[in-house]
């Protein structure tokens, strides 16, 4: 977990990482120059035995990031923002899926909501998962938090791009398939998705964010060899991306 300035909601986020059950796991959270009093409030955390605090001056989430996961000693790294939650069964019930080894990342569907957390459903495993590697063209069909990827995958394309301003979770799916990996979702609701007006995206880096969505789009299009339709599909989410929060909320909520 990265997080600058992530007061009150990052108590939230935290807390959904720490009810996880039946796994083994350590949560690494850097603080990249927070001035809100969020650097405060984790260092409370730092006698916890599973729980690192890393503070430090702003750096750029994609290097806070990478700086986290140099951190990891576990064999998969998963990120969850500061202002999400996760299922208490998140990594239970992708463990069996991860054990077998045939992908290197798997996620879920998100449970989009603005102000109270998801009533989480109860889980049933195995779960079914599909491969979205050839979605990457038409959209980022991987919610950033709760996605799970192999930490030697992770490394071997270098980690996040900390060239980038943004788009770093979708830059990192498309180059991840570009090598081969393999990337599948399941259709089950693990991760809670904030939609808020704090986020960057709905303020002015919304024009910044909308352009490097569109580049890493159509570099995926062309990786995989898209063609006509998916560059229309591409035109198309350029309205989407445009289009005011609540619709897009709206769209979201029912898997559009």
């Amino acid at each position: 977990m990265t997080v600058r300035n992530g007061l009150p909601l990052i108590k939230e986020a935290i807390d959904s990482v720490l009810a996880q059950e039946d796994i083994v796991f350590e949560l690494i959270v850097v603080d990249d120059g927070s001035v809100d009093g969020t650097g405060e409030f984790l260092r409370a955390f730092r006698g916890c035995h599973n729980v690192v605090v890393m503070i430090g001056p702003q750096s750029g989430r994609a290097t806070a990031l990478n700086r986290a996961a140099s951190k990891a000693k576990y064999e998969f790294l998963c990120n969850i923002d500061a202002d999400d939650v996760l299922h208490p069964r998140h990594g239970f019930a992708f463990s069996e899926k991860l054990r077998k080894g045939a992908c290197d990342v798997i996620c879920s569907r998100p449970h989009v909501f603005s102000e109270v957390p998801p009533v989480w459903n109860l889980v049933k495993v195995p779960l079914a998962f599909g491969i979205v590697n050839r979605e990457l063209m038409r959209r980022n069909p991987v919610c950033h938090s709760g996605a799970i990827i192999r930490r030697r995958s992770f490394w071997s394309i270098g980690g996040y791009d900390e060239s980038r301003a943004s788009q770093l979770d979708y830059d990192l799916w498309v180059r991840v398939a570009a090598a081969g990996g393999v990337i599948e979702r399941t259709d089950e609701r693990l991760v809670g998705k904030r939609i808020h007006r704090q986020q960057s995206y709905e303020n002015k880096r919304r024009v910044r964010y909308i352009r490097n969505s569109i580049g890493v789009q159509r570099r995926a299009i062309q990786n995989f060899g898209g063609g006509f339709y998916d560059y229309a599909l591409l035109l198309a989410r350029c309205a989407y991306l445009v289009a005011p929060q609540g619709l897009r909320a709206w769209l979201s909520r029912r898997g559009i």
